[in-house]
């Protein structure tokens, strides 16, 4: 296999096999002549640990015999080992091939017989499979050889292991760190997280599927550099080599069988209820193409390999993939549909298959897809229910235009907002016109204008609180959301945005301990109504987080931190994996330059606001200033400067990718890096390590 016109071998170190390697390196040393299978997947390296034996062999004197079995080899008896038998018949009496083979591997020094390298040997045929365990009892030989998990090995092959002729070492798929290692090596330079949480789920620990999905990824734009940092966009195509792998692996199936995978492909996970009367499903599941898993009381249908999904989706003709989709969608409408996800699900398939949506069905999908932070597929389904009666229909276009603001698309937020909405969207309408034109576009005088019509209902204080907040006037902000997290008549994602507001202003007053407080209390609101909940429940969990960072809690703050960018960059959603990501990096700062027996209690610096550049670790945009902001690959010390490096106003922190509301990110420093580190810096309690 070649990449760039040179062997892999050359191209990608052999990584993440020690355990691999030292049982060749044990095999080679052993003196009773045991030899080795290596069973595996397809993919996984194999053939690629085979020859690494091989090579260690001929550096310990072994001569050398490589066998590669095939099917149409298997065609003919001998066919693999062909090259190994007298080429003059003469010489060869019908009764004895087998010990002329072992005559000729055994040479000159009995005891260092040759090595029999044999890849594949699950597809010798009988007399090859009989002669390879011939070598290996009468220790002609010292057989090596490669078998593939769940295809059938002749008799004679399985013997090896069973009867103690060779040891049999599974060879499992590569760790994540692994992958990260060679993912770094293939591109040459950093790689942001979100893009390496996307390469490991399609590799699956598969170093042959990684080393072609990268190089799809990079031939189709997929994954590119911005900033110097590798990104991934989407997108990734499904041609070229990779391609035909994932065409080689479903080569057997029929009609039946081809159907099945492409639904799975499009649905996945699917309940396995909605595919058991299919004619293929057996076949599919008995050539190892699909995993069940369990969800409750559910069984969930996968592909055994994601990138086998993504390939099919992308090869998917539109025609074909409608008529899959329209049949998904008839098959749950016939189920009760008891899940949120079952409407989810159902809105999307109807989208996606180009048939009228119920708007009943789109507004709690869309609802659905906002708290699974997929914030494309909400607006998909928002706008197939603004079309619906009233109040559905008004309520979507509310729903729509909050989608769109988290998006940052304020404008087109604030035009969807009616000028005199009914008295009972009136609250929701100024809330979200407020913030769109506050955070999306700077305007904040006409945003406190829009608030004023509804300004005595308690329910415009979250938005109020996190203004002045971003204002720089903490203790107003305190005052303002305090009193609101009470109020049970309010709806739980107000409330929350209201206990985040309270979080990031104790923090910053020097309060740590309410801050804490009223965090835990608010994520326990969001744990028993997780129904009302869009977005807030994650803010608030990024809130908490900086108040561990100001009360100079540094190791349970780097905990969360990471905890929190890992489940961001798994989801995908940029706002919320710019948050973290920034917030992570002044973390990472932070750690690496406070003494470990310094970082520990409250940060009272930390209220000495003052002008700074921004220095956060966002991994976002700077929306505001329309300028690519240069991520850090993640690591503890972030080396870059927002945007142009410009002054940041006093009582804000980061640039404008790390200062929104919603999709945008959180006020959390006032006083900078710094004043978190002095404030780190005189507190005794442990509680941080110096390095990250």
């Amino acid at each position: 296999m070649v990449m760039g016109g040179m062997p892999m071998e050359q191209t990608w170190p052999l990584l993440g096999r020690e355990q691999e390697l030292r049982a060749i390196e044990s095999t080679l040393h052993d003196p009773t002549g045991r030899g080795l299978v290596l069973s595996g997947p397809p993919g996984v390296g194999r053939s690629r640990l085979l020859r690494a034996a091989a090579s260690a062999a001929r550096s310990a004197g072994y001569p050398i015999e490589l066998i590669s079995a095939t099917h149409a080899a298997a065609s003919v008896p001998l066919g693999a080992l062909a090259h190994l038998l007298p080429d003059d018949p003469a010489e060869a009496p019908r009764w004895h091939p087998f010990r002329l083979v072992a005559q000729r591997l055994r040479g000159p020094d009995a005891n260092r017989p040759a090595m029999l390298a044999v890849d594949d040997a699950h597809a010798l045929d009988d007399a090859s499979a009989a002669l390879v365990h011939h070598l290996a009892v009468h220790r002609a030989a010292l057989v090596v050889a490669t078998v593939r998990d769940g295809t059938p090995a002749p008799d004679a092959v399985a013997a090896l292991w069973k009867d103690e002729l060779a040891r049999r070492v599974d060879v499992r798929p590569l760790p994540d760190e692994t992958v990260d290692e060679l993912v770094r090596h293939a591109v040459d330079g950093e790689v942001c997280g979100p893009a390496r949480i996307v390469l490991r789920r399609l590799a699956a620990g598969n170093p042959r599927y990684l080393r072609e999905v990268v190089c799809s990824a990079r031939a189709g734009g997929a994954l590119r550099i911005e900033g110097r940092i590798w990104q991934w966009y989407g997108g990734l195509c499904g041609d070229g080599y990779l391609g035909e792998l994932v065409a080689e692996r479903l080569r057997g199936c029929d009609p039946a069988g081809r159907v099945v995978v492409e639904q799975v492909a499009l649905g996945e996970p699917l309940p396995l209820a909605l595919l058991e009367n299919d004619p293929g499903l057996v076949e599919v599941e008995r050539a190892g193409l699909l995993t069940v898993v369990s969800d409750g009381r559910r069984s969930m249908v996968r592909l055994a390999e994601p990138v086998h999904g993504e390939v099919l989706r992308a090869g998917l003709g539109p025609v074909r993939a409608r008529a899959a989709y329209r049949t998904l969608a008839a098959r749950l409408s016939a189920t009760p549909m008891r899940r949120d996800e079952d409407l989810l699900r159902m809105a999307t398939w109807q989208v996606a298959a180009g048939t009228p949506t119920d708007p009943v069905v789109a507004l709690p999908a869309a609802r659905a897809a906002v708290r699974r932070f997929d914030l494309d597929l909400a607006e998909r389904l928002a706008r197939a229910a603004v079309t619906g009666p009233y109040p559905e229909g008004v309520t979507a276009a509310l729903l729509l235009a909050e989608i769109l603001r988290w998006q940052g698309r304020a404008r087109e937020s604030l035009a969807l907002l009616p000028d005199r909405p009914a008295d009972a969207d009136s609250l929701r309408v100024a809330v979200g016109r407020a913030g769109a034109l506050y955070w999306g576009l700077g305007r904040r005088a006409e945003a406190l204008a829009a608030l004023r019509p509804v300004a005595v209902h308690p329910g415009t204080a979250p938005v109020r609180a996190m203004m002045l907040l971003f204002d720089g006037r903490c203790q107003e902000a305190l005052d303002t959301a305090r009193p609101v997290c009470e109020i049970e008549q309010l709806p739980a994602d107000l409330r929350l945005w209201a206990h985040t507001a309270a979080v990031l202003a104790a923090a910053n007053l020097g309060q740590p301990d309410l801050a804490l407080r009223l965090a835990e209390r608010g994520l326990d609101l969001a744990a028993t109504a997780t129904d009302q909940v869009l977005l807030g429940a994650a803010h608030l969990h990024v809130a908490r987080t900086c108040a561990l960072l100001l009360a100079g809690r540094l190791g349970p703050a780097w905990s969360a931190a990471d905890e929190g960018y890992r489940r961001a960059a798994e989801v995908g959603e940029p706002g919320l994996v710019a948050s973290w990501a920034g917030l992570r990096g002044v973390i990472g700062q932070v750690r690496v330059r406070v003494p470990p027996r310094s970082a520990g209690r409250g940060a009272g610096a930390v209220r000495r606001a003052g002008p700074r550049r921004c220095r956060a670790d966002c991994g976002g945009r700077d929306r505001a200033a329309g300028t690519p902001v240069v991520r850090s690959a993640d690591r503890a010390q972030p080396r870059s400067v927002c945007g142009r490096g410009r002054r940041a106003d006093p009582g804000r922190a980061g640039c404008a990718a790390c200062r929104g509301h919603g999709r945008r990110g959180w006020p959390a420093l006032p006083g900078g890096v710094r004043a978190v580190r002095r404030g780190a810096v005189r507190s005794g309690r442990p509680g941080g390590r110096a390095a990250g």
